[in-house]
C-alpha cells in the first residue's frame, strides 16, 4: 500500500489557482451584475443557455446559476450549506452529538419545514438505512478532534458555507436545489473569499502553532493545585482546557495527530471553576476581542453561554490569531492573574441571576418548541 502523502496547503495554487480566468488586472475586479447580456443566437458559436456546461460554462448568464469547475459548491453561510444538505439527502434520523448549536437549530428547522418527525440519535448508536451521520471535527466549541466563514474567510468580514460531493451527478442535483432554495453567495462575499484564500496557507499555520502554545500552557495552569502558582498564575482559576493536541490516542486507537495532518486546531475552549470569572475574563484581556465566531486574524474570545444557552456557564472560547504568541501569553496571563486576586461579592450574585435567567429562557424555548410539536401532531 502507497505511503499517505501528508496534506499541505499549497500557496502557490492558492494564488495562482484562478490565473486561467484572469485579464490584465493583478488583482480581480469586483463585478456587482446579477444577469448577463444573451449573445445573438445568429452569431457563430452561439450556446443555448439549456446546452451550457454549469460547472465550465462558456459565457454567464445568471449569478444564481455559474460556478466555475470542481466537485464543490459555495453558499451564503455555513448554516445554508447544512440546510442543502439535509434538503438533498432526506435523512430518515439525524446521527448527531454536541458540536455547533446553529447545526442543531438547522435540523429543527429543516424538520419544521418537512413536517416530519425527524429522529435525532446519538453518534453511537446502531444504524439504519437513510440515517445520516452528521461529524464535525474539530469539535465546536471545545477543539477537540469545522465552514468557509472562519479559516478560509479569515478577516471576519464574509458569511459562507461550502459542500463538496464525490460525483458529477450529486454536484448537478445540489447546484439545481441551490438555485431555488436562493442560497448562493453574492458577488461581494465571493470577492472577500477569493482574496482570503490567497492567504490561507499563511494565516492557518500561524494560528495553528500559536494556539497549540496556548493552549498547552493554559493545561498546565488548569493542573495546577489551589494555593501554588504556575509560571506566575495561581492555580485553582483552571478547571480543564479543551485542545485536539491534549486528546492523545483513545482506547480504540484513534489518533488525532493522524486526522489533523495540517496542524492542530487554533480554536479551542477553557473552563473556568467559577461562572463570574468565565463572565469577566473577556473583558480582562487587551488583545483578545470580546465577540463571538472564530478564524479571524485577530484573536477572539467568548463566554460562550451568551450565544449558545446550551454551554456550561463556566465555559470560554478562544480563536487564535495572527499576533505575536508571547503577546497573547502575556495577555492571558494579566487576565487570568487579575481574576484570580479580584473579588465579586455583588458581582456574583449578578452572574448567578444572569445565567438563571438565560436557563428560564431556554426552558421557556424548550417548552414553545414542545407545544408547537404537539399542536402539529393534533
Amino acid at each position: 500500500m502507497a505511503a499517505v502523502k501528508p496534506l499541505k496547503l499549497n500557496g502557490t495554487d492558492l494564488i495562482h489557482g484562478d490565473s486561467g480566468l484572469a485579464g490584465s488586472e493583478v488583482a480581480p475586479s469586483l463585478s456587482v451584475t446579477t444577469t448577463f447580456r444573451t449573445p445573438n443566437p445568429q452569431e457563430e458559436g452561439f450556446t443555448k443557455t439549456g446546452e451550457l456546461d454549469l460547472r465550465l460554462p462558456t459565457r454567464h448568464v445568471y449569478s444564481r446559476y455559474t460556478q466555475q469547475d470542481g466537485l464543490a459548491l459555495t453558499y451564503s453561510s455555513g448554516l445554508s450549506a447544512s440546510y442543502a444538505a439535509l434538503v438533498f439527502y432526506r435523512p430518515k434520523r439525524v446521527a448527531i452529538r454536541g458540536g455547533y448549536h446553529g447545526c442543531h437549530a438547522t435540523i429543527e428547522v429543516y424538520k419544521k419545514n418537512q413536517g416530519s418527525q425527524l429522529e435525532v440519535i446519538d453518534l453511537d448508536a446502531e444504524y439504519r438505512p437513510g440515517d445520516l451521520c452528521w461529524l464535525e471535527t474539530p469539535l465546536n466549541p471545545t477543539g477537540e478532534s469545522r465552514i468557509a466563514t472562519k479559516y478560509f474567510g479569515g478577516h471576519s468580514d464574509l458569511l459562507s458555507g461550502i459542500l463538496i460531493v464525490k460525483t458529477r451527478e450529486e454536484w448537478n442535483q445540489l447546484q439545481s436545489e441551490r438555485t431555488f432554495l436562493g442560497s448562493m453567495m453574492g458577488s461581494l462575499e465571493s470577492w472577500l473569499l477569493l482574496r482570503s484564500l490567497r492567504t490561507l496557507h499563511l494565516r492557518v499555520p500561524r494560528q495553528s502553532a500559536s494556539a497549540t502554545v496556548l493552549a498547552q500552557w493554559l493545561n498546565s495552569v488548569a493542573k495546577t493545585p489551589a494555593g501554588q502558582t504556575y509560571d506566575g498564575v495561581p492555580g485553582g482559576i483552571l478547571a480543564q482546557v479543551w485542545h485536539s493536541s491534549l486528546q492523545g490516542r483513545d482506547q480504540r486507537g484513534f489518533d488525532p495527530a493522524k486526522q489533523m495532518q495540517g496542524g492542530w486546531n487554533a480554536t479551542f475552549a477553557i473552563l473556568f471553576t467559577k461562572p463570574e470569572h468565565a463572565y469577566q475574563f473577556p473583558h480582562a484581556l487587551k488583545y483578545f476581542v470580546p465577540a463571538t465566531s472564530l478564524g479571524g486574524v485577530e484573536s477572539l474570545v467568548e463566554h460562550r453561554i451568551q450565544s449558545d444557552l446550551n454551554s456550561d456557564p463556566r465555559l470560554v472560547r478562544l480563536s487564535i490569531g495572527v499576533e505575536e504568541v508571547e503577546d497573547l501569553k502575556e495577555d492571558l496571563k494579566q487576565a487570568l492573574k487579575s481574576l484570580s486576586s479580584a473579588c465579586f461579592p455583588a458581582f456574583s450574585t449578578c452572574i448567578v441571576g444572569l445565567i438563571d435567567y438565560l436557563q428560564r429562557l431556554r426552558q421557556n424555548f424548550e417548552d414553545l418548541r414542545f407545544e408547537g410539536a404537539y399542536s402539529h401532531m393534533m
